[in-house]
């Protein structure tokens, strides 16, 4: 059904303008942050992207985890995995791509050692862990870095900025150590192979997909 959606809401957004929505998240020294949706064309795409084989990895892990012991967990955590990146690719703002990074860190992590009897796996899983988290650190940094200089997370005001300075250059380059960890590119890249010893539908999921 999610992926059914997900189409219409494709053809939709090809017709009209992008859909912003937010309601308020929480106040903090006179700061309010939201938290909401955005859906333009590119948004769109990758939503169909990530439930279409979210579906096909769900609909493949039927037959390969039958059996399993923990297959209640197994699907608890890869239905977690798909939501948090949903809740990436709608966020309206940083903040709430950055709850979603991170719960996309954490079901990686329990999908990967999902066999916890293997030795093999609960290293991996923990590498795999370690290596995001410092990317993640220089995702937190650029996020500091935004506040400190624009005062907003919002990626609709983002896009209104009319002018570029340097701070700009640095909040960028510490979001993209974040890209790094989670694609496994250099230096933070020798966790993807070890992460093989995860079930095979979670290899196609975040090896091939997402």
């Amino acid at each position: 059904m999610t992926a059914l959606s997900s189409l219409v809401v494709f053809f939709v957004v090809q017709e009209e303008q992008p859909y912003h929505f937010a309601l308020t998240w929480f106040t903090i020294s006179g700061y309010t942050l939201t938290a909401g949706v955005f859906v333009n064309t590119l948004s769109a795409t990758m939503l169909l992207m990530v439930t279409f084989i979210s579906f096909l990895v769900h609909l493949y892990s039927i037959g390969y985890m039958a059996g399993d012991s923990s297959i209640r967990k197994y699907f608890a955590m890869l239905g977690l995995f798909t939501f948090s990146m949903l809740t990436i690719v709608l966020a309206n703002n940083l903040l709430l791509i950055f709850v979603g990074w991170e719960l996309v860190g954490f079901s990686s992590y329990m999908l990967i050692g999902h066999w916890k009897e293997k030795p093999a796996a609960a290293r991996a899983a923990k590498k795999a862990f370690i290596l995001n988290r410092i990317g993640d650190a220089g995702f937190l940094t650029g996020l500091m870095i935004l506040w400190t200089y624009h005062g907003s997370f919002d990626i609709v005001q983002l896009h209104s900025t009319d002018h570029f300075m340097g701070w700009q250059t640095a909040a960028s380059l510490c979001i993209f150590c974040g890209v790094i960890g989670k694609s496994a590119q250099f230096p933070l890249l020798t966790w993807s192979p070890d992460a093989m010893e995860g079930p095979t539908p979670l290899s196609a999921l975040i090896h091939a997909a997402t």
